[in-house]
C-alpha cells in the first residue's frame, strides 16, 4: 500500500458493468495525483473487461476498513459491508437496468446512508433532480489509436451495432432499417457483433465501422462513447 493524501474504494458487488469500476480507477490516477484507488469486482463475464482486484472478501474489508470514500456501483445494500457505508462519504453509481426497474428502493437506500447517487446514462437522471450525471471516462487517444491501426475502407457504408440486450438496444429495428435502406438500393451493409469479449469487439467496431448504431433509448452508451 503506497502513502496518499486520500484512499478510494470502487466496489463492483457483481460484474464491473462496461468496466466503469477499473476505468474510473484508471481516470483518477492519471488527472489527481496522490490518491490511492483500488477496484474491486466480484464476478467476471464473456465480455472481459479490465480489471484491477478480484473479490476477496478479507481484502474486501480490510480495503474498506481504509477507505476514505467509498464508490459502488449498481448496488445499494451489502449486509456484510454496511457498517464502513456510516461513517465515511459514499457515492453510489447506477449503470441501467437494476435502477430502472426500482428506482424509489435504490433512492431511499441511497438517502439512508446520506450517499452521493451518480448514473452512467443520461434518461437515469430523469427519476430525481438531485441524480448527478458521470459520463463513463474513455481514454480517447487510445481508442482514436485502435482506429488507425485497424480500419479498413469498403465501398459500401458499413452501419455497425454491437448489443449485448438486443431488446434494450433495438437491435430489431437496427436489423429491419438496414434491409429498409438496402430495398431502396443505397450502398449500405449492417453488421451486428456480439457474444465476443471487449477488446476483440472493440477492433471489429475500429475496423469496419463508417456509422456506428448504438440504442435510442438511453443517451450516451458505453458503445457510443467508444466511437
Amino acid at each position: 500500500m503506497t502513502s496518499s493524501w486520500f484512499r478510494v474504494l470502487i466496489l463492483s458487488p457483481g460484474q464491473d458493468t462496461a468496466g466503469i469500476g477499473a476505468r474510473l480507477r484508471e481516470m483518477l490516477l492519471t488527472h489527481v495525483p496522490g490518491l490511492d484507488v483500488v477496484a474491486v469486482r466480484s464476478s467476471e463475464t464473456y465480455l472481459q473487461f479490465p480489471r484491477h482486484l478480484e473479490w476477496s472478501w478479507p481484502q474486501v474489508h480490510q480495503l474498506a476498513e481504509r477507505a476514505q470514500l467509498i464508490h459502488i456501483h449498481n448496488h445499494v445494500v451489502i449486509p456484510d459491508l454496511l457498517r464502513y457505508f456510516v461513517d465515511r462519504p459514499l457515492v453510489i453509481h447506477h449503470h441501467g437496468t437494476i435502477f430502472r426497474e426500482e428506482p424509489a428502493v435504490m433512492l431511499a437506500a441511497a438517502d439512508e446512508y446520506k450517499a452521493v447517487t451518480v448514473v452512467s446514462t443520461l434518461d437515469l437522471t430523469m427519476f430525481r433532480k438531485d441524480i448527478r450525471w458521470l459520463p463513463s471516462p474513455i481514454t480517447v487517444d487510445w481508442m482514436a489509436s485502435l482506429r488507425a491501426k485497424y480500419y479498413q475502407p469498403a465501398e459500401k457504408i458499413r452501419i455497425v451495432h454491437a448489443p449485448t440486450n438486443r431488446a434494450v438496444k433495438d437491435t430489431a429495428l437496427f436489423i429491419e432499417t438496414i434491409a429498409a435502406l438496402k430495398a431502396k438500393g443505397l450502398p449500405v451493409e449492417g453488421m451486428v457483433i456480439e457474444g465476443m469479449p471487449w477488446a476483440e469487439c472493440l477492433k471489429m467496431k475500429a475496423r469496419h465501422a463508417d456509422i456506428f448504431y448504438d440504442q435510442l433509448q438511453l443517451g450516451y452508451g458505453q458503445n457510443a462513447l467508444e466511437m
